[in-house]
């Protein structure tokens, strides 16, 4: 049975779809029969994780060989953006870890700059505490793996109300 309803939810349809007319609606690097649309975006390179030392948001010397080539590879592929992201194992208080992931997120920021990365692309910080283990360990564990900050380069823009913050 059509209905008042169907007809008009057809007729926004049909208008959606004549407001369109003229735009290729295919996925980027789709065939066209006109030829070749827009290539595909390159993916980025990283992520680059790097790992901390029980309780401490000092960027090791380890960590530092990481920061230097994620600011190699952002110097390369141009990113629009570049996302740190602070991470705690469950030793602790969940506040206390979400405060520590959030220095250790800073500070790694922070070596990307000195690294020579420049801040006009955007580095944003966010901070996840223990809610997003590397490894899955019951609570008050230790565990390195989930000690850690990862950088990862972003071909869009990001928006700070979105949950990072900009440095």
């Amino acid at each position: 049975m059509i209905s008042l309803r169907n007809i008009c939810a057809f007729g926004a349809i049909a208008l959606v779809l004549s407001a369109c007319e003229g735009i290729d609606l295919r996925p980027a690097g789709t065939a066209s029969p006109d030829g070749p649309s827009a290539p595909m975006p390159q993916p980025m390179p990283g992520p680059f994780p790097l790992y901390f030392d029980f309780d401490s948001a000092k960027v090791t010397a380890e960590g530092q060989k990481v920061v230097a080539s994620a600011a190699a590879a952002i110097a390369a592929a141009k990113p629009a953006a570049v996302i740190v992201t602070g991470h705690t194992d469950r030793a602790g208080s969940d506040a206390y870890n979400m405060a520590l992931s959030k220095r250790r997120a800073e500070a790694v920021a922070l070596a990307l700059i000195l690294a020579g990365v420049t801040t006009d692309i955007g580095i944003f910080v966010a901070s996840y505490g223990e809610s997003e283990l590397q490894v899955p360990t019951g609570d008050e564990r230790r565990e390195p793996r989930n000690r850690r900050a990862v950088i990862a380069l972003k071909p869009f823009s990001v928006h700070p109300q979105l949950g990072a913050e900009s440095r």
